[in-house]
């Protein structure tokens, strides 16, 4: 190694007046900023990944909430120099508007929108249902089977599940 850092860029972001870049870096798949000439605002987008569920729990951000952005590069066009392109303060617009589908089935995309939502889906008797996994669990089960019939047991009276 001859002791050069190679260039890198890497995105500033100011949340609510928090700066979130380390936080938020592990997570960050893109980032594009639009900068538009005339008629219409510059805009930022951000992908990020969630297996974890942080963004559909605590991180979830809330509309209207504000994020200075920058692009900042290092080592660019010398080395030890850093420079930043401000891109300004953004408000958060409605999130999962841009949801797309691609190379996946039907089901496999509603099922992926589900659960950034923390939603489970599953098809039954030729309907789509959605429901939150959690509260279903919580219910008393409506009956049991079992292989021996002396074991099988049946509500006394049927009932929907809420």
């Amino acid at each position: 190694m001859d002791g050069h850092t190679a260039r890198h860029a890497q995105v500033s972001l100011i949340y609510e007046g928090v700066n979130i870049s380390r936080y938020i870096a592990p997570f960050l798949i893109s980032f594009t900023y639009t900068d538009n000439a005339k008629d219409k605002a510059d805009g930022i987008s951000l992908t990020l990944e969630d297996r974890g569920r942080l963004w559909c729990a605590d991180w979830f951000p809330t509309k209207g909430d504000k994020i200075r952005a920058s692009i900042v590069v290092h080592n660019w066009e010398a080395e030890s120099r850093t420079e930043s392109l401000p891109c300004g303060t953004f408000e958060v617009d409605p999130l999962f508007e841009r949801s797309g589908q691609v190379e996946t089935s039907d089901l496999e995309f509603l099922s992926g929108l589900c659960r950034d939502y923390g939603i489970a889906v599953k098809v039954t008797d030729t309907q789509l249902v959605c429901y939150d996994e959690e509260e279903y669990e919580a219910h008393s089960s409506v009956g049991e089977l079992s292989s021996e019939p002396s074991r099988c047991q049946r509500p006394a009276k049927s009932r929907p599940i809420p």
